[in-house]
């Protein structure tokens, strides 16, 4: 977690100026996204966790899970901790899906995600080994999220930046 790396590093992390950051990069940049680096509850400094980050952005939450064994439990948990904290979850991003390998599992799983959750699915983004590897071009990265992920949706997502349903 940056919390973590940080404190080997030996470096303090300094919360209002990354929220400064933020808030100058989003009035140049539209959309503007956040990546979760490591979850909603990672710890950015200290007791300082994303999800109080995501709470004082009024960022909305697109939370990104994978299609396996436990998935169920920890994307639920995952959507209702945001929604306790405030936030607007509004969508969910199946990640690593292997269409030549997807089961039961993988199927019952995205059923019960949505069912549980009532929150949609945007996208399934494919299995590549050259992810993990990081053999792959960003290009490509683009190509397979265009093809596989909602992508008009998720750009309206992030461009309403906040919590408003």
């Amino acid at each position: 977690t940056p919390a973590v790396a940080a404190t080997v590093s030996n470096i303090e992390v300094n919360m209002p100026a990354i929220i400064k950051i933020y808030q100058d990069l989003a009035k140049k940049y539209q959309p503007l996204l956040v990546e979760g680096v490591g979850g909603i509850t990672a710890p950015l400094w200290q007791d300082y966790l994303l999800v109080d980050l995501m709470v004082e952005l009024s960022l909305p939450v697109i939370v990104v899970t994978r299609p396996n064994l436990g998935t169920i439990n920890h994307t639920v948990l995952t959507v209702e901790y945001a929604r306790q904290r405030g936030l607007k979850v509004a969508g969910i991003i199946i990640n690593g899906w292997n269409e030549n390998e997807v089961g039961i599992l993988e199927k019952s799983n995205e059923v019960y995600i949505t069912r549980l959750t009532q929150v949609p699915i945007l996208g399934k983004f494919p299995y590549s080994s050259k992810i993990g590897e990081g053999n792959i071009e960003g290009s490509e990265l683009a190509r397979l999220a265009e093809e596989y992920l909602q992508m008009d949706k998720i750009i309206s997502i992030i461009e309403r930046g906040s919590n408003d349903e």
